[in-house]
C-alpha cells in the first residue's frame, strides 16, 4: 500500500463531479461565493444564507437554530473553491487541446498541426486559427456530449426501473410456488429455477431494446453531428472572403465586404454600381482600361483582367484590398443642380451647405462647387434625404449650372 507522501508526490487526477457539487450552495445551486458557514457546519453564499436566517433564524438545510450572528465566514472554504475552479478551467484547456492535437490527419496535414503543436507547447500558446477552433469546438462538444450523457441517464435510469421490476417479480414469484409445492421440496426447486430462467430472459429482452434504442438514439447523434462537423469544416478558401473595396480617386473605401468564393470581378463592379446608386451619386460610365487591382495584406498586386474569372482561382485571401484602377464617370461630375438630378421616390443623398457671402442655406453640394467656388462654404445638412427637388440656390437666382429652372426656359 503506498504511503500519504508517496500519494502526494504522484499527478493525480480526481474526477470533478466527485466533489465539486459539494461547492454548490443550497439555496442557489451555484458555486458558493463568500462563503459562510452556520454553526450546524452547512456552507451557504453570504447573500443566501443571510436572507435565509433573517427570515426563519433556521438552516435551510436542517433546520437547526441560526441567527446572523452566529454566521462564521469560511474564508479556507472560498480558497479551495477557487483552486478548484482554476485547475477546472486547465483541465478544461488541456482537454480541448488534446483534441486539436488529436484532430492531425495523415500526410502534410498532420506535419502542419504537428509543428503548430509544438510550437503551443513551446510558447504556452495557441495559433489564432487553434484557438477559434477551440472556442468554438468546445462549446459545440460540450452540448453534444451532454444530450448524449442525458441519453445514457435514461437509459440506465430506465435500466436501473427493469431490474428492480425482475427482483421484485422473482420474490413475488417464490412466495407463490413455495404456497403451491411446499418451501425445499424437489418439485418447489424446479418450479422456481424455471420460473427464474423465464423471468430472466424476460427481463434481458426489455434490457436488450432498451439497448438498441440507445444505440438508434446514439447514432443518430452522431451521425448529425458528423453532418454538422462535414458541412463546416471547408478549406479556408470555400469558407467565403471577406475585402476591402477603394476607389481612390473618389476615396472611397467600403471596409469588410462579404463576397462568395465564387464571385467575380463582375459582381465588384455590380457591387460598385449599387453603392454608388444608393448614395445618390450613381456611376455613368467607366473607362476602357478601368480594372481592380488584388493588393494582398503582403504587398502582392494581382490585376483582375477576366472579369468573369472567379476570386476564388485568383487565391485571394481574406482582408485583402480590391482597388478600381481606371477612370469613373459618377453623376455629379456633370454638375447638374440637385433640382435637377432629383428622382420622386428615390432614396438619393445630398450634401447641402451654406454660403456665408451669399446667406443661402440649403445650397446643393454642385452649385456650392461651382456656383460658390471662392466663396466661404460650410457644411449644413450632410447625407440629407430630400424628398423634393430643394436646392435655394436657382431660386435666389445665383446658380450657374444647369438647373430645373434652365431646363423649363
Amino acid at each position: 500500500m503506498l504511503e500519504e507522501e508517496d500519494v502526494q508526490e504522484l499527478d493525480l487526477t480526481i474526477p470533478l463531479k466527485a466533489v465539486y457539487d459539494e461547492f454548490l450552495c443550497p439555496i442557489c445551486f451555484s458555486p458558493i461565493q463568500n462563503c459562510y458557514m452556520t454553526p450546524c457546519g452547512h456552507h451557504f453564499c453570504e447573500g443566501c444564507i443571510m436572507e435565509c436566517v433573517n427570515r426563519k433564524h433556521v438552516c435551510p438545510c436542517c433546520n437547526a437554530d441560526a441567527t446572523k450572528a452566529q454566521l462564521v465566514r469560511n474564508h479556507w472554504f472560498d480558497k479551495m473553491l477557487a483552486i478548484v475552479q482554476q485547475e477546472k478551467e486547465e483541465a478544461a484547456k488541456k482537454y480541448f487541446s488534446k483534441l486539436v492535437s488529436g484532430s492531425a490527419s495523415a500526410g502534410q496535414q498532420s506535419d502542419v498541426l504537428r509543428s503548430s503543436r509544438e510550437r503551443a507547447a513551446a510558447m504556452g500558446e495557441l495559433s489564432p486559427v487553434e484557438e477559434v477552433f477551440q472556442k468554438h469546438m468546445q462549446r459545440s462538444l460540450a452540448s453534444y456530449e451532454l444530450y448524449y450523457q442525458e441519453l445514457k441517464a435514461k437509459f440506465e435510469k430506465a435500466q436501473a426501473s427493469v431490474r428492480s421490476k425482475f427482483a421484485a417479480q422473482c420474490l413475488d414469484s417464490e412466495k407463490e410456488i413455495e404456497a403451491v409445492y411446499g418451501k425445499g421440496t424437489d418439485k418447489a426447486k424446479a418450479e422456481r429455477e424455471r420460473a427464474l430462467r423465464g423471468l430472466t430472459e424476460e427481463c434481458e429482452e426489455k434490457i436488450s431494446v432498451l439497448r438498441q434504442s440507445l444505440d438508434d438514439c446514439v447514432g443518430s447523434l452522431v451521425k448529425a453531428y458528423d453532418g454538422f462537423l462535414k458541412e463546416r469544416a471547408v478549406e479556408p478558401r470555400l469558407a467565403g472572403l471577406s475585402v476591402n473595396v477603394l476607389v481612390p480617386s473618389r476615396g472611397i473605401r467600403w471596409e469588410r465586404i462579404q463576397l462568395r468564393p465564387t464571385d467575380a470581378p463582375n459582381e465588384l463592379f455590380n457591387l460598385l454600381e449599387e453603392r454608388l446608386k444608393a448614395m445618390g451619386t450613381p456611376m455613368l460610365d467607366l473607362s476602357p482600361d478601368a480594372c481592380f487591382v488584388l493588393r494582398t495584406p503582403l504587398g502582392e498586386e494581382i490585376v483582375l483582367k477576366d472579369r468573369n474569372k472567379p476570386l476564388l482561382q485568383y487565391d485571394a485571401p481574406p482582408g485583402c484590398d480590391v482597388e478600381l484602377r481606371g477612370q469613373i464617370k459618377m453623376q455629379g461630375d456633370t454638375h447638374e443642380c440637385f433640382t435637377l438630378r432629383f428622382q420622386k421616390g428615390g432614396n438619393q443623398v445630398e450634401n447641402y451647405f451654406v454660403c456665408k457671402d451669399c446667406k443661402i442655406t440649403w445650397v446643393c453640394e454642385a452649385c456650392a462647387k461651382e456656383c460658390h467656388k471662392g466663396h466661404t462654404v460650410v457644411n449644413y445638412m450632410p447625407n440629407h434625404k430630400p424628398t423634393w427637388a430643394c436646392c435655394y440656390c436657382p431660386k435666389n437666382r445665383k446658380c450657374q449650372i444647369p438647373n430645373a429652372k434652365t431646363k423649363r426656359g
